[in-house]
């Protein structure tokens, strides 16, 4: 299992640099939705979506940040709550003075060394509707020893299906332009015959996504909240049962 510095290490500082300066953007715009009823679902995905990139950049004090948001912000939608909305605009603004404290700090990190995985030519394919989110965990799954490649689209999944022929798919559960159940049948139709998994990860619980992962019935799935390291070692799991 990799150290946290060494996570640190693994994930690009330009990578980190880019998340933070969008991300203050992000919360910079949602600050004026908290009072708006009509934009408080909108909140609630910019903040999950946030939520989301920070895990997989290991900012996991941004993930847990936002994820907090996003549940205050849902509240928001099912009440006319005052101190929801106080509460909700505190947290934001919590948002916004970590992540600028954080642009202050980027540096280049030394690159630790690490393990790779055994046995060369172990394919994975990450469907994220972020590509953020998606390179960051490609890279760190690359530093690993597996092959990688990344996608946005169905239309990406289905050509690197055919062309890259990826044993593992790890793939987002909450994809607006994309259902995962659909993505996920084409990806085991596609395969079919050879010896594949698919690992759900998504920033909610596995709890609140219950009815979702029974009806699409995944070999795993994990939190982003629990970061990429957690993800990594749930895919070498996946390969050693593969090779049962």
């Amino acid at each position: 299992m990799l150290t946290s510095t060494a996570m640190a290490a693994i994930s690009r500082p330009a990578l980190q640099e880019r998340f933070i300066s969008t991300a203050k953007e992000l919360v910079s715009r949602d600050l004026g939705r908290v009072g708006k009823a009509g934009e408080v679902w909108d909140l609630a995905g910019d903040l999950h979506k946030l939520g989301g990139e920070a895990a997989m950049v290991n900012l996991p004090e941004v993930a847990h940040a936002a994820r907090e948001g996003e549940e205050t912000a849902r509240l928001l939608g099912t009440a006319s709550d005052r101190q929801a909305r106080v509460t909700c605009g505190r947290l934001l603004r919590k948002l916004s003075y970590l992540l600028q404290e954080l642009s202050g700090k980027r540096s280049t990190p030394v690159f630790a060394e690490t393990s790779r995985a055994t046995g060369g030519g172990r394919r994975v394919l990450v469907v994220d509707d972020s590509p953020v989110a998606a390179q960051a965990l490609a890279d760190v799954l690359e530093v690993r020893g597996y092959e990688v490649r990344s996608a946005t689209s169905l239309g990406a999944v289905m050509t690197m299906c055919a062309s890259f022929s990826p044993a593992v798919l790890v793939a987002d559960v909450q994809m607006p332009n994309l259902d995962v159940a659909e993505l996920c049948q084409r990806f085991r139709e596609v395969t079919r015959g050879q010896r594949t998994a698919v690992l759900l990860i998504s920033g909610r619980s596995e709890a609140e996504l219950r009815d979702r992962l029974d009806a699409i019935r995944p070999e795993a799935f994990v939190s982003k909240l629990a970061g990429a390291d957690t993800v990594v070692s749930r895919v070498a799991t996946l390969f050693q049962d593969l090779q049962k």
